[in-house]
């Protein structure tokens, strides 16, 4: 966590004067040995990779400052800091690399039209992988930067409080309305 003034280059790059602010980074890591082909169709030449991933990894880091360091005593209670607590709760949600690890496996091959100039070796075939692995991450990133954004939106930047169906479907908290079902000890409803 920072506190204090920021540079005032930055107070212009983050829009209005914010009393805190959460950045996130994500970066992903894998190991592929992927198997592929080259087919004829028609007029085409298309190249076909088998994705062969293995040892996928998205992890976040985060960074939080606070224009005023919050008080020490009821900090965990300060609504600013729950603000941007529920912010890192949006970014770290294991549901993001749940739906990384889909994007990225789902289509279990990549079929690419190639140029007639086109030289197909593994190197080529290491970018095609690396671009197909890159977008998903892409989607992924840009899904946390918009609940980000949503999440001030609804809050007016944690003035208000958290709709309940925001808390409930993006934030994956029990509200009032489902507290009582899921403290229930013979629920068998899983998440």
């Amino acid at each position: 966590m920072n506190y204090g003034d920021r540079d005032p280059d930055q107070e212009r790059r983050s829009g209005p004067r914010v009393a805190a602010e959460t950045r996130f980074k994500m970066e992903y890591n894998y190991r592929s040995s992927p198997r592929w082909q080259i087919q004829n169709r028609e007029s085409d030449r298309v190249l076909i990779i088998r994705l062969r991933l293995r040892d996928v990894k998205l992890e976040t880091t985060h960074e939080i400052w606070f224009r005023r360091k919050p008080k020490l005593e009821n900090f965990w209670q300060d609504p600013l800091v729950q603000h941007e607590l529920d912010h890192v709760r949006i970014s770290s949600d294991p549901r993001l690399r749940k739906r990384f690890l889909e994007l990225v496996g789902k289509p279990g091959k990549i079929e690419l039209t190639l140029e007639p100039t086109d030289k197909v070796d593994a190197a080529f075939v290491r970018q095609a992988v690396q671009k197909h692995v890159a977008n998903s991450f892409d989607q992924v990133s840009e899904l946390a930067s918009i609940r980000y954004r949503e999440l001030d939106r609804l809050t007016r930047h944690g003035r208000s409080p958290v709709p309940a169906e925001f808390q409930r479907d993006i934030l994956d908290l029990p509200t009032p309305e489902n507290a009582s079902h899921d403290a229930s000890p013979d629920s068998s409803e899983t998440k």
